[in-house]
C-alpha cells in the first residue's frame, strides 16, 4: 500500500472570552458563571473599601459557592467582611486583612506568573505560587449603587481566556 501524504495542521484562532461584572451602570447581582475549565487563565478584581464599609458583614465578592467551597480543593477568590475587617483570600491563603473603611481600593490580578494584590496602587502581596482562582459564580451581598468615592459600581471582575493557536 502506498504511503498517504501527511496533511499539515492549520492553526486555529480562538476568540478571547472576557467576562466583566457587573455591567457598566448596573448594581451588582449574584450570578452563576459556568466556565470550562473553572480556572480562568487571567483574573482581576477591584474591591473598593467603601463597598466593604457599606456592607458591614458578608461577601463583597465570592467566586465559588459558599456552601460548597472547600478552600483547599476549590480555591476561589473571596473578599468578605466580618467584625469590621475586610479579608481578601484565594483558596486557603489570606492575601490581606484591613479595616472595612472607605477611602481605599484593593486590586487583585492573577495569571500564569502568580497573584498580585495592591492597595491604592501599592503592592501588598506578590505570590508567584498562587494561580488564578476558580470561578463558578460571581456572588455578592452588596446591594444598590456604588458607594460614594468608589471608582466602580462595586467589584468589577474580569476573567479572561487568552487567544490560543492550535
Amino acid at each position: 500500500m502506498p504511503a498517504r501524504p501527511r496533511r499539515r495542521a492549520r492553526p486555529v484562532d480562538a476568540e478571547d472570552p472576557v467576562v466583566t461584572w457587573p455591567r457598566a451602570g448596573q448594581a451588582p447581582a449574584s450570578t452563576v458563571l459556568p466556565l470550562a475549565p473553572y480556572r480562568p487563565l487571567e483574573f482581576s478584581a477591584t474591591v473598593p473599601c467603601a463597598a466593604a464599609a457599606a456592607l458591614g458583614e458578608g461577601d463583597v465578592l465570592r467566586t465559588m459557592p459558599a456552601a460548597q467551597e472547600n478552600p483547599v480543593t476549590a480555591p476561589g477568590f473571596v473578599a468578605s467582611v466580618s467584625g469590621g475587617t475586610l479579608t481578601l483570600r484565594t483558596g486557603d491563603r489570606v492575601l490581606a486583612t484591613a479595616p472595612a473603611a472607605s477611602g481605599c481600593v484593593f486590586e487583585v490580578t492573577s495569571a500564569d506568573g502568580g497573584t498580585v494584590l495592591t492597595r491604592d496602587g501599592a503592592v501588598l502581596a506578590e505570590r508567584l505560587d498562587i494561580a488564578p482562582p476558580q470561578v463558578a459564580e460571581l456572588a455578592t451581598d452588596v446591594t444598590g449603587p456604588a458607594a460614594p468615592g468608589s471608582r466602580s459600581p462595586c467589584t468589577p471582575m474580569r476573567a479572561t481566556r487568552r487567544r490560543r493557536r492550535r
